[in-house]
């Protein structure tokens, strides 16, 4: 850890070497507290909440107790630090997640094969990609998905589990992470994935074209499994973190369709 000052005359603090899934599962809490901040009606833009709910969790101050208070210049806490309420089960961090398994899957069971990687925040070795599915797993909020892959590495089919998943016993602890390799048929039956829809890359029918402007959350992950990161030449930006765009502008009759969605990031 290390505090420095800013050009402006404001400070910062940083910290590095930490574990992946706690740092992880900590900006989550950030981003948790900012949010109740707002909603309690603390003024400042979603950035600014930020930082303060980041500044309330260091030195264990709660601002909604003291609304019509700015922050002390010097540093000095004020009391009361409510106890965290995140809905996890287990011992260790919960992380609310969208997890998507990539076929093959060798890094949940082993330490052979591609390593795993979060959006927005980079590549996992399998140890941390282990820890972080478990981490995933104690929260009822983690949603999880499966795409496979054609032998290019390009997605052939992509589906999803409905609801919340807890590991059944005999696989792993209730809430404490995933089984073993296994499968993709066996693997599909444990998270009851019936149907996968197939990933269209060559000309389109438009059976799944949608009559709106927003595309449904379906339709959503299969472009982002499709197109894995931005579209334009040259970025590496990973789709999850990208709007979707219509190449054929919707209000000039475009299709909300798959042959006319792409990720583009915000650059």
């Amino acid at each position: 850890m290390r505090a420095f000052r800013e050009e402006s005359g404001n400070a910062g603090i940083t910290g590095r070497e930490m574990p992946s899934v706690e740092v992880l599962a900590s900006m989550q809490h950030v981003e948790d507290r900012a949010r109740a901040l707002r909603d309690a009606g603390i003024p400042g833009t979603w950035e600014e909440l930020k930082v303060r709910a980041t500044l309330d969790l260091l030195q264990e101050r709660d601002s909604r107790l003291v609304l019509d208070q700015p922050p002390a210049s010097d540093g000095t806490a004020e009391a009361g630090a409510p106890g965290r309420q995140d809905g996890s089960s287990g011992n260790g961090p919960s992380v609310g997640a969208m997890i998507t398994i990539t076929v093959p899957h060798t890094a949940l069971g082993e330490d052979t094969g591609p390593p795993g990687a979060v959006a927005g925040f980079g590549i996992l070795d399998h140890a941390d990609t282990r820890d972080l599915v478990t981490a995933a797993a104690r929260n009822p909020a983690t949603r999880w998905c499966v795409t496979v892959l054609n032998p290019d590495g390009t997605a052939a089919a992509h589906g999803c589990a409905a609801g919340s998943r807890q590991w059944p016993r005999g696989q792993a602890s209730p809430g404490q992470g995933p089984p073993g390799p296994m499968p993709l048929r066996g693997l599909l039956e444990f998270l009851n994935i019936r149907n996968l829809t197939p990933a269209i890359r060559g000309p389109c029918q438009h059976a799944r074209a949608e009559h709106r402007y927003r595309p449904s959350r379906k339709l959503q992950h299969l472009i982002k499994a499709r197109n894995a990161t931005c579209t334009a030449p040259g970025c590496g930006r990973r789709a999850a973190s990208c709007d979707l765009d219509h190449t054929d502008p919707h209000h000039q009759g475009g299709r909300t369709c798959e042959c006319n969605l792409v990720p583009p990031c915000k650059r």
